[in-house]
């Protein structure tokens, strides 16, 4: 049965792909295209928020606040070594980039006394 919250409206967890199970879809199937996006979602995420773990009472019910709030989880045990490696570089690649342009984004939302046109500059990773 799946888990709701308002009534009828299921969690996110209860729509859309778990990440960490489809990277593994992704990779046994030699998926590539959707690898980037399902990286980054998983970037988004906590690891102490681990579906792996919800046999311990502490972990299931932060995942259950969580998933009352919209919000959603993953289960870490589908990443493999190298994954976690990509996983933790993309994060790191991510952090540098708002770092190195964080001027840019603050003078961007702060600054403009008429709709802004700014164009983003593009990454380089």
């Amino acid at each position: 049965m799946d888990a709701t919250f308002f009534d009828d409206t299921p969690y996110s967890d209860d729509i859309f792909p778990e990440p960490g199970s489809a990277i593994l879809f992704a990779r046994n199937l030699d998926i590539r295209s959707i690898l980037p996006s399902t990286f980054y979602h998983l970037s988004r995420l906590e690891m102490s928020l681990n579906r792996a773990d919800e046999a311990d009472k502490r972990v299931r019910d932060r995942i259950a606040n969580v998933r009352t709030g919209g919000g959603r989880t993953a289960d870490w045990s589908y990443l493999t070594k190298q994954d976690f490696k990509c996983l933790l570089l993309g994060r790191e690649r991510i952090q540098q980039f708002m770092e190195a342009h964080a001027h840019y984004f603050s003078s961007f939302f702060y600054n403009c006394d008429k709709p802004c046109s700014r164009r983003i500059p593009e990454a380089k990773f």
